[in-house]
């Protein structure tokens, strides 16, 4: 059995000889070095297309805004949505989500009922409504709201606090303590919404 002694990595096989074996080179790595290069675009596109746009979400400050505060507003008889608060207008630089958080003190006469939402129009109903009706001995009620909005990049948004006296026997005056918004990038993928945020509050409303 005769044993061929083995050939120097990257020189040409020993069928290959003269002019022919010095202009050699091996196949393999000239198909290496072009998948290599491949593989350095695809990562590169992939890297732009797909990464740049979280690592720049992630990047982007999340901002806050008060608006008004230490105000007092008139609740009409009548039911009619009346502004209470509001913080804006507020420009959305991307895609995102605004919270907004409202507090508030009402003074509500005992089963009268006052109503209140968070909307990005005034004098008017938002998607959610809060019922306020006090019972036996109960002529204060303080209390919060919290609502989520989904905004557009490059839209102008104002949010309100609305109120409504629908049963009291005269206006009703409320303290409005301070109405602030928290906006960060990223999205809100609709689910299944509860019956409030259908726009159907407590009374059917």
């Amino acid at each position: 059995m005769t044993i061929k002694k083995a050939e120097p990595f990257g020189s040409a096989p020993s069928h290959i000889t003269g002019t022919k074996a010095g202009n050699w080179r091996p196949r393999f790595k000239e198909r290496g070095i072009k998948m290599n290069k491949k593989l350095l675009i695809a990562c590169t596109v992939f890297s732009v297309v797909v990464l740049l746009p979280f690592i720049s979400l992630a990047a982007s400050p999340t901002h806050m805004f008060v608006g008004d505060g230490a105000t007092f507003t008139s609740l009409p008889v009548g039911g009619a949505w009346t502004t209470m608060m509001k913080v804006g207008p507020i420009t959305a630089p991307g895609n995102g989500t605004c919270v907004v958080t409202a507090s508030f003190t009402v003074p509500i006469e005992e089963g009268a009922i006052i109503q209140t939402t968070l909307a990005t129009q005034p004098d008017a109903r938002g998607p959610w409504v809060q019922v306020h009706q006090p019972g036996a001995g109960q002529n204060w009620e303080s209390s919060q709201m919290v609502q989520a909005f989904v905004v557009a990049g490059g839209s102008t948004t104002t949010f309100y606090m609305n109120g409504q006296n629908l049963s009291a026997s005269g206006p009703v005056l409320t303290e409005n303590t301070r109405i602030f918004l928290l906006c960060a990038p990223g999205f809100i993928i609709p689910g299944e919404l509860g019956a409030s945020e259908k726009g159907e509050d407590e009374l059917g409303n």
